[in-house]
């Protein structure tokens, strides 16, 4: 828009005018979202529509801080067994024992905190236990078919075994969790 308008033009008929233009030499040609909808037509009528697009543009959490230690917590037990390494597992517990200190410390909006640090320890020994069962199981898939009537490993009877193994270690992580003093 380097032009200023003549005055024997209306603003309509000028802007008009500018558009062919641009659409004549391209300048509209290759836009990103060309030809996709556009997801933001559905909060037209929110007054905060642009708060919402910011936040989810910038992932930013909607929870308190109080609730959203609480859910960090729950996703970790989840992912824990795929971690790399147990040097993974205490990073990812120190780094969220410090946010829930943090969170316990200073929360004074939203819910309560009722989080503890989580045991550290207990989560390794979860891990190892996870991976120990993940290595059982390779093995168990690379050995050659047992014959019917006889365990496939001394001491392993049908996956009982293994089963009581997992028991154990979510046991011991739900136990983990809850703080005695």
């Amino acid at each position: 828009m380097t032009q200023r308008k003549p005055g024997d033009l209306s603003f309509d008929s000028w802007i008009d005018a500018q558009i062919r233009e641009a659409q004549a030499r391209g300048l509209f040609d290759d836009l990103s979202g060309s030809g996709k909808p556009q997801s933001n037509l559905r909060d037209a009528d929110d007054p905060l529509w642009w708060a919402k697009q910011f936040l989810r543009r910038e992932q930013v959490s909607y929870l308190p801080p109080a609730v959203e230690v609480r859910v960090r917590a729950q996703k970790l037990r989840e992912v824990l067994a795929a971690l790399p390494s147990e040097r993974a597992v205490r990073e990812a517990v120190e780094a969220l024992n410090a946010d829930i200190r943090r969170v316990n410390r200073m929360a004074t909006d939203g819910p309560p905190t009722r989080q503890a640090p989580l045991d550290g320890d207990a989560l390794v020994d979860a891990w190892r236990t996870a991976q120990a069962d993940r290595a059982r199981r390779a093995d168990a898939e690379a050995a050659p078919p047992a014959e019917p009537g006889i365990p496939a490993r001394a001491g392993e009877t049908d996956g009982a075994s293994a089963a009581q193994a997992k028991r154990r270690a979510l046991v011991s992580f739900r136990q983990s969790g809850r703080r005695t003093r």
